[in-house]
């Protein structure tokens, strides 16, 4: 329960403070920066905790990561009190329906279905793509180091963002990286062969690794930043609706079909979001912008 509630507050203030550090395009230099270590450091972290396992006992895994997170405490507290300092009475009297309030703006409301988007083809691959291989003569080894090669990807890609938002808008890298997510779970019964399957893993690694920054930025832009940690909190909390509802339903889609339409299904989902999220950013202007 304790981890469950801190990590998600930890990880959204520090969403917060990098994404309001600079502007332009450097925000997303600076968001991307964020993704590659959080995306890198979930492929060492569990090595660390492997190795010190393997070389003492279990019980000491868990303080190799305990001493781990308190490099992350550290550096929090040397952290100087920065913009968002002066907005935190107004902060506190904020909750539930402030967060649901956000909505009401357009560029909020595009980050949330690209965010619905960006869970629901990573929690599909992650759950149904090694099953899919696996059930086809893949060996269970060879199958895990494509979502692993996912994780690399990404971590390379969440580097670039900076210099694709230079080039065109921030909306169209995000819609276009988690297209190509949405694409590798649309092809993945084509795919189910090694090396092949790799293919499958660089498109959903593509799509992880360049939404995160992008989106990140998107929320600093729709808000004040008074409201972005809430704004990064409703975020957060679209990604576990996506991240609970994603194994239920791709698993009822491909029950209920042949696998290469559950995966097909699973992916025009995805899409849909991705559709609506690029249709709503070119309506009008927002009903509550910043100037409010």
């Amino acid at each position: 329960a304790a981890v469950g509630a801190m990590r998600p507050l930890a990880w959204v203030s520090s969403q917060s403070l990098v994404a309001g550090l600079r502007e332009g395009a450097d925000q997303a230099r600076d968001t991307g920066r964020l993704s590659l270590f959080a995306t890198g450091s979930q492929i060492f972290s569990p090595l660390i905790v492997g190795f010190v396992a393997q070389v003492t006992d279990t019980g000491n895994a868990f303080f190799a990561m305990a001493a781990y997170c308190a490099v992350f405490v550290s550096v929090g507290a040397m952290i100087k009190q920065g913009a968002d300092a002066g907005s935190r009475s107004q902060a506190k009297r904020r909750g539930l329906i402030a967060g649901l309030r956000l909505l009401k703006i357009r560029g909020i409301r595009v980050v949330m279905f690209l965010t619905f988007a960006r869970l629901w083809t990573t929690t599909a691959f992650v759950a149904f793509v090694p099953l899919l291989l696996v059930t086809n003569g893949v060996e269970e080894g060879s199958a895990a180091t494509v979502i692993s090669g996912a994780a690399i990807v990404a971590t390379v890609m969440s580097s670039t963002s900076g210099k694709l938002a230079e080039r065109m808008p921030v909306e169209t890298v995000a819609a276009l990286s988690l297209a190509c997510g949405a694409v590798g779970l649309a092809v993945a019964p084509l795919l189910d062969r090694m090396p092949a399957a790799y293919l499958i893993g660089i498109l959903v690694g593509i799509g992880n690794g360049l939404s995160l920054p992008t989106l990140l930025v998107l929320v600093s832009r729709a808000v004040t930043s008074d409201r972005r940690g809430l704004a990064l909190g409703l975020r957060s909390s679209v990604n576990q609706v996506a991240a609970a509802l994603a194994p239920v339903l791709v698993a009822a889609m491909i029950g209920a079909t042949v696998a290469a339409s559950g995966f097909i299904l699973a992916a025009g989902v995805a899409a849909g979001f991705i559709g609506t999220a690029t249709l709503t950013s070119r309506r009008g202007r927002d009903t509550g912008s910043q100037s409010h």
